[in-house]
């Protein structure tokens, strides 16, 4: 049987999916087909699974930078 790389996403409605720049520079490496992306809507109610293989060969997706900001440790500690 084949073996697949599966990465799934779920949703409690319908929604935009939103992956890992390293998720997706996976999806764009595979050559052997095997990377799937699994979607799954209304999770929690009424489950819809969507699979989609190879979806770096089917989708634009937009580019989204996000920021995080850091707490070090050492101001944490103030509160031990």
């Amino acid at each position: 049987s084949e073996t697949r790389h599966i990465e799934v996403k779920g949703h409690a409605g319908e929604a935009d999916v939103f992956i890992s720049k390293n998720e997706w520079m996976k999806a764009q490496n595979d050559v052997t087909g095997r990377y799937w992306l699994y979607i799954v809507n209304k999770a929690l109610d009424e489950p819809k699974i969507i699979p989609i293989p190879d979806p770096a060969n089917k989708f634009q997706p937009e580019k989204i930078i996000t920021e995080r900001f850091k707490i070090p440790l050492k101001q944490i500690k103030e509160y031990y």
